[in-house]
């Protein structure tokens, strides 16, 4: 019995759009989410508070190091690197930790 490309082609079709449904709903996942909301949903797993985080990578660094790292894009990865870094701006050298944190009068 022999099946024709008639009969072959709906079915490859289909296959297409089963496998290609996952792949754009992935795409559109971080979509419109802001730093805060994506830092929530993909940072926060492991990173109880954004605070303290750039101790080791350079604000110049971050993006490139979250895009490498952490995220699937480098979209996704600047807009919680401009998150980070307006939480974090870090210390001047030398100073305290409990003096980054203690609030100004």
């Amino acid at each position: 019995m022999t099946i024709s490309n008639r009969a072959l082609a709906p079915a490859a079709a289909a296959l297409a759009l089963i496998f290609a449904a996952p792949a754009a709903a992935q795409d559109n996942y971080d979509q419109g989410k802001t730093g805060p909301q994506l830092f929530a949903s993909d940072c926060g797993i492991c990173h109880e508070s954004p605070r303290g985080l750039m101790k080791t990578v350079s604000p110049s660094g971050l993006t490139s190091f979250l895009s490498v790292h952490y995220t699937a894009s480098g979209e996704v990865a600047a807009r919680i690197a401009a998150y980070l870094t307006s939480i974090d701006q870090g210390a001047p050298a030398g100073t305290p930790a409990r003096a980054r944190t203690a609030k100004k009068p």
